[in-house]
């Protein structure tokens, strides 16, 4: 997984293969984009598992 995932940005789910992320934070963004966290949601319904709790991101 790269270093920070954006909405649109494909992910890759373990049980269905190459998803899109559709939801992110609504206050931080980079170039524009959503920035996903732990809990945002892909295409398919599925949910972000992993990432770094160490940071905040409302």
């Amino acid at each position: 997984m790269p270093a920070v995932v954006l909405v649109g940005h494909e992910h890759a789910c373990p049980a269905c293969g190459p998803v899109t992320v559709t939801i992110g934070s609504a206050v931080m963004t980079i170039e524009g984009q959503p920035v996903a966290r732990i809990g945002d949601t892909t295409d398919h319904g599925g949910v972000l598992e992993n990432g770094d709790a160490s940071w905040l991101i409302n």
